[in-house]
C-alpha cells in the first residue's frame, strides 16, 4: 500500500507542475496580431483585444518604430520606449 500512495502523489505533483506550467506559457503566447487569439489569451473580446492593438501600432509610428518591435519587446531604451510607455498608457 505505501508505494502506491507513494506512486500516485508523484503522478499527482507532476500533473500539478505541468498545468502550472502550462498556464504561465500560455499567458506569454505570440498571436501575431490575430485579435481573436488575443482576446482568448487576454481574456477580454475581440473588439477590445482590436482596439489595445490598433493603439500599439499607432503609437509605435508616433515614436518612429514598427509594430513588429513592439511586439517583439525590442524598442531601444531611452525616448522611444520613453513614448511608447507613455503613449501606450493613456
Amino acid at each position: 500500500m505505501g508505494e502506491y500512495m507513494k506512486t500516485l502523489m508523484t503522478a499527482a505533483v507532476t500533473l500539478a507542475v505541468v498545468g502550472l506550467t502550462g498556464t504561465g506559457a500560455s499567458a506569454q503566447y505570440n498571436c501575431h496580431h490575430d485579435p481573436v487569439c488575443q482576446a482568448k489569451r487576454d481574456g477580454v473580446t475581440v473588439q477590445q483585444a482590436r482596439q489595445k492593438d490598433n493603439k500599439i501600432a499607432q503609437c509605435a509610428r508616433r515614436v518612429g518604430v514598427s509594430a513588429d518591435a513592439c511586439s517583439r519587446y525590442a524598442v531601444p531604451a531611452g525616448p522611444k520606449a520613453d513614448g511608447m510607455r507613455a503613449c501606450v498608457g493613456s
